[in-house]
């Protein structure tokens, strides 16, 4: 079961890193799932990672976590991935 593994990594990378935390692997929409998942885990804190896209590939694509962070009811900490 691909979901079953996915969690699995996500929690192993959790365990290695000494991080305590919940992991949810879900369909559809990215900013409905995270909303959702923020609001049933009554999140103190919902951290979303950005590619940091700007200009006409940002309008043309949107950004998830811009969206996630204007709607959230929690704090919203916006992490940019490293390139390379």
């Amino acid at each position: 079961d691909l979901r079953g593994d996915i969690e699995r990594q996500l929690q192993e990378a959790l365990d290695r890193h000494g991080i305590t935390g919940r992991t949810r692997v879900a369909d559809g929409s990215p900013i409905r799932a995270l909303l959702d998942a923020a609001k049933e885990l009554d999140a103190d804190l919902l951290v979303v990672g950005t590619q940091g896209r700007t200009g006409i590939s940002r309008a043309l694509i949107g950004s998830v976590a811009e969206e996630v962070a204007v709607q959230a009811h929690c704090s919203v900490l916006v992490v940019r991935l490293a390139h390379g």
